[in-house]
């Protein structure tokens, strides 16, 4: 007596090699879950989501139109605080020679004018003096003959 058409393996083994290759393709999703969850920054740990690092490549960025009228107007105020600074660091340089030191030293600590204008007004007369006083030492003097 011989039985055909069976082969080796039991029905029971075939359930368990079922079984095994359900579970296989369930880690597997769940890793490439995971891998997804990471890359939008977030990972499902239980019942709390906890942020991931991720690259700065991976954020999306706003990005914003100025109009024509707005890119206008950002170049005019832009020339316009330039011009202003320019003419205000004429006028305080003006305006620094008719202030003694201790007006000076005032201005700088209210913030109105920097420490290096306030030490290049006061190095240009200190330059000034010196010069005057160097250039008064060189003069000569006429000479004036005595009288007898």
């Amino acid at each position: 007596m011989s039985i055909t058409g069976i082969s080796g393996t039991s029905t029971l083994d075939y359930q368990m090699e079922l079984q095994l290759q359900k579970e296989e393709e369930k880690k597997s999703t769940e890793q490439v879950a995971t891998q997804q969850a990471q890359i939008t920054g977030l990972v499902d740990t239980g019942s709390t989501n906890v942020p991931t690092a991720s690259s700065p490549s991976d954020r999306t960025k706003d990005t914003l139109e100025i109009s024509k009228e707005g890119r206008a107007y950002q170049l005019k105020s832009q020339s316009d605080s330039v011009s202003n600074s320019s003419e205000s660091g004429t006028d305080s340089t003006q305006n620094l020679t008719s202030l003694t030191e201790a007006e000076i030293q005032k201005l700088v600590d209210k913030g109105t004018i920097s420490q290096a204008e306030a030490d290049k007004e006061l190095m240009r007369r200190t330059s000034e003096k010196s010069k005057n006083e160097s250039s008064n030492d060189t003069k000569l003097e006429p000479y004036m003959e005595e009288e007898s």
